[in-house]
């Protein structure tokens, strides 16, 4: 008996490898870590429908990116191979694993809903959302949340544009405790965690494997998001995109998160220390130039004082002590900029803010939640020392000033949210790190802001059509005689039909303009019919050779 199981689960990982290394058009999506020594480990490979003629990378960050902290050492990347045949070795070796172990798991109990569904999940960027610390009898509360910030996400200005390319899923594992572990431990199906305890920062995955488990209950998945079962602030960026179900902060946070896995970016805000991709140069020969009207205006910044305070306020007032620059070379003075971020200042009389022990007005939502303020009018103070106090006047206990930042900003500063130039970056040491393209108006700097700076939505169509073809199917129906494309409804698609006369010679056809379904002549029969699709879109300005695609075929007689 013994012996015949494993034959036969012999035969079946025989069948399954020699069906991998043969099939035909067959591509692989590898999701992998890698370690500072150079190590490497598969996280998943699944397989893809999409068509390509060499390896291309979809995505490469660091595991983890928490705020205003060293974030993980560990990169993640995701490549997209052509055929079994050239991915990695590890690659290959985690498959067949992964067929034999596949039905040895304890399955999960589960619920899937299709929230929202475009197209096909093998062209589509497909959002898979799972719920940590929500027990059976919060179900309908995961799904309703999922919904809502589904709806945050593309119903509003941030992601709206490119609705056609997404299909979104939640997935229900219950937890035997409600919420997730912070000062309390939960027991609860993923594990999340907040990191530090009793902070509003960083929410950690505790369990990524059963994660990875839950997210193979969709039809397919390019991005996992988690939503904590938590009222407050929190998340994480990286591999997985981390927020809670705070109606104040959630969708805020998942807004940026996914900023950086959609972008494959780094930050914008001063005090990080993930600085990549196309919003940022290291230099002042930027990227962005196309965007630039003009000569390219470089500013001048000095940060006086950046600290990551997470201080109570309660009888332990705050005081950061500056020096303030002498005016510049040419006289001209510095101007004073602020920001700040808090828990627990739900109005603006709970706090005191002043500059020199007068009130300094700053700008912002107050809530008890995460909150986020900036200096909201001129200020020129005169050179040398001054002094910022922060002090709590609500005798509540529940007032932490988070983070304070305190720069000066040079002569002919702009801070219109349309101008692009090059904006000075600072890390958390301080250090000037590079050049960002806008002054705050990037929610990738301003977590207050729905959108996006030009660069970063340019960034992000180039990224997806990475991963989605512009055309799905070409048909004929011959009993109609009716010729049909199939494409994402993006409005900015134009098509262009052409006939084939010879080799390398088109007819085109003006009367099928920019049709995706129409009736084919007679005279058509016998030839080939071929569909030129081009994304067109404002905000794209250097487009690549993947927004415009074709597909064929020919005509019965």
């Amino acid at each position: 008996m013994s012996y015949i199981y494993r034959g036969f689960i012999f035969l079946i990982c025989f069948a399954f490898v020699f069906g991998l290394s043969t099939a035909a058009k067959a591509s692989y999506i590898v999701k992998q870590e890698l370690s500072t020594d150079g190590s490497m480990r598969i996280l998943e490979v699944m397989s893809s429908t999409r068509n390509l003629t060499a390896a291309r990378r979809l995505r490469a960050l660091p595991s983890q990116i928490d705020e205003h902290s060293r974030s993980s050492t560990k990169m993640f990347e995701e490549w997209l191979y052509p055929d079994f045949g050239s991915m990695p070795a590890l690659a290959k070796s985690w498959l067949l694993n992964e067929s034999r172990h596949r039905t040895q798991e304890a399955p999960l109990d589960a619920e899937l809903r299709k929230l929202v569904v475009q197209g096909q999940p093998e062209n589509r960027i497909n959002l898979t959302i799972l719920g940590d610390g929500y027990t059976e009898a919060e179900r309908e509360i995961f799904f309703e949340d999922a919904q809502r910030i589904t709806d945050d996400l593309f119903l509003e200005d941030t992601f709206a544009s490119y609705l056609p390319l997404f299909n979104v899923y939640a997935v229900f594992v219950a937890s035997k405790d409600h919420g997730i572990t912070d000062v309390e431990s939960k027991d609860t199906v993923f594990g999340l965690y907040r990191s530090p305890k009793g902070s509003k920062r960083a929410i950690m995955p505790g369990n990524s494997s059963q994660i990875r488990k839950a997210l193979k209950l969709a039809p397919a998945t390019d991005f996992p998001i988690i939503i904590a079962n938590d009222e407050y602030y929190g998340g994480l960026g990286g591999e997985f995109a981390i927020t809670t179900r705070s109606v104040e902060s959630g969708p805020m946070v998942l807004r940026h998160e996914l900023g950086h896995n959609f972008g494959d970016v780094g930050e914008e805000y001063d005090g990080g220390d993930v600085y990549t991709g196309a919003n940022h140069s290291s230099n002042k020969n930027v990227s962005w130039m196309p965007w630039v009207k003009g000569e390219l205006r470089v500013f001048d910044v000095k940060i006086l004082a950046q600290a990551y305070v997470w201080q109570k306020l309660l009888k332990n007032p705050f005081r950061q002590n500056i020096k303030f620059p002498a005016p510049d070379l040419n006289g001209f003075p510095y101007e004073l900029d602020v920001d700040v971020s808090s828990v627990g200042w739900s109005a603006s009389g709970e706090v005191r803010f002043t500059f020199d022990g007068e009130n300094l007005p700053l700008e912002g939502r107050y809530t008890d939640d995460r909150s986020f303020f900036e200096l909201n009018e001129l200020n020129y103070p005169i050179p040398g020392n001054h002094q910022i106090d922060v002090e709590d006047l609500s005798e509540d206990g529940d007032n932490i000033l988070a983070y304070l930042k305190v720069a000066a900003l040079g002569h002919g500063y702009i801070k219109d949210k349309n101008f692009i130039g090059a904006y000075p970056t600072f890390n958390s040491s301080g250090r000037l790190v590079g050049y960002r393209p806008t002054h705050d108006s990037c929610l990738m700097r301003n977590m207050r802001s729905k959108h996006f700076c030009a660069i970063d939505r340019e960034n992000m169509w180039k990224r997806f059509l990475d991963r989605v073809e512009l055309v799905d199917r070409i048909s004929y129906d011959t009993q109609t005689r009716k010729i049909r494309l199939e494409t994402p409804a993006l409005p900015a698609l134009t098509i262009a039909w052409f006939r084939q006369t010879a080799p390398d010679e088109y007819e085109r056809i003006e009367s099928a303009e920019n049709l995706s379904e129409w009736k084919v002549a007679d005279k058509f029969a016998g030839h080939k019919l071929i569909a030129r699709v081009q994304l067109e879109t404002d905000e794209v300005r250097s487009p690549t050779l993947r927004f415009k695609r074709e597909a064929g075929l020919t005509i019965p007689e």
